[in-house]
């Protein structure tokens, strides 16, 4: 009995296990929507977000204060709906927009000693938008 119960959680594990292969990115990549979509929509009403404080410091901080606050939080929460949906969906991963690292990703600086020989490496397969944010 013991054997046939083992067979059994074996056979089970290795399912769950192709299952997870299969689709692990994309449901890391809807989960990630999600997240990002939640906290986006709770940035637009007031006082129902707990990182609505830090956003709206933040910015004003990096803004001098130029941005105000009712824009940046509005702003902020916009764009991160955009993201959310963008990964839910799974269209529109690759939008550059405007960036001031263009064309970076495809031309690194190289960082050997110039006597070694380079290494060749394939270019990244899709850009995602939220790393190019962090750039």
């Amino acid at each position: 009995m013991r054997t046939s119960l083992r067979r059994m959680l074996v056979r089970f594990e290795g399912v769950i296990h192709g299952w997870l292969v299969r689709n692990s990115i994309t449901a890391l990549r809807i989960s990630l929507g999600a997240v990002f979509l939640g906290f986006g929509l709770l940035k637009y009403f007031p006082g129902a977000s707990p990182a609505g404080n830090l956003t709206v410091s933040t910015i004003s901080i990096l803004t001098f204060g130029l941005v105000p606050d009712t824009v940046a939080l509005v702003g902020t929460a916009t764009l991160e709906c955009l993201i959310g949906l963008s990964l839910l969906v799974g269209r529109g991963l690759r939008v550059d927009g405007v960036s001031p690292c263009r064309g970076t990703a495809r031309h690194p600086v190289p960082t050997r000693p110039p006597d070694r020989p380079a290494v060749q490496r394939a270019p990244p397969a899709r850009p995602v938008l939220v790393a190019r944010l962090a750039l």
